[in-house]
């Protein structure tokens, strides 16, 4: 949640494309169920899974535009990382406590990056490596972290899938068996059916 609100900071824009990208998946959602059952009937249920779908995908829309954002911010950071080794440190090897530093030093100005990866990955490596193998490191993440969020969304939509084409086919299954349990009135359908077997008598005059 933590990197939700991180992600919401960095990049507002996020949350605007966030919901678009949601809302037209759920537009496409409810036309395809739609073209699969040109005589389905939406249900007040149906609509309430539509109701939580729409904000799960949110959710997840949100973090994978978070995510984009950042990969394309990585250049950024590995100049950063430079700017920051240069001011603080001298070339050669970094130890352990020195990444600790530059990587605290970087999250200060972005602290989203402290949800994504930590100075374990940059151990014994070179102050002239160091830039790049951050950047690296959020680049790899980064795009971990963006599947992870594609497959729950595939998850999410499979799910509501199903449960919307539920309550579509319950309320498809009652209209039914009200037309087929309807009652018949056989009081009428006796005398009507006495009249059309009296025999007609002619009359003359």
């Amino acid at each position: 949640m933590w990197a939700f609100v991180e992600l919401v900071k960095f990049s507002f824009s996020s949350i605007f494309w966030g919901l678009l990208i949601a809302a037209v998946c759920m537009a496409l959602f409810f036309a395809a169920i739609k073209g699969w059952w040109k005589n389905a009937m939406f249900t007040p249920a149906t609509y309430i899974v539509g109701a939580v779908l729409f904000l799960l995908l949110t959710f997840q829309c949100i973090l994978i535009c978070g995510g984009i954002k950042i990969i394309n911010i990585t250049d950024a950071i590995q100049l950063e990382t430079e700017r920051i080794i240069n001011d603080n440190f001298q070339p050669g090897d970094l130890s352990m406590g020195d990444a600790d530093d530059v990587t605290k030093m970087l999250v200060r100005d972005y602290p989203v990056l402290g949800h994504y990866f930590n100075t374990g990955y940059f151990e014994n490596v070179t102050t002239e490596a160091l830039p790049a193998a951050m950047a690296d490191a959020v680049r790899e993440y980064m795009k971990e972290f963006i599947i992870r969020r594609l497959l729950w969304c595939l998850g999410f939509v499979v799910v509501g899938a199903v449960l919307a084409i539920k309550t579509i086919s319950l309320q498809n299954s009652m209209r039914r068996s009200r037309t087929d349990t309807r009652p018949v009135n056989r009081t009428a359908s006796s005398q009507r059916l006495s009249r059309s077997n009296r025999p007609r008598v002619s009359r003359r005059r």
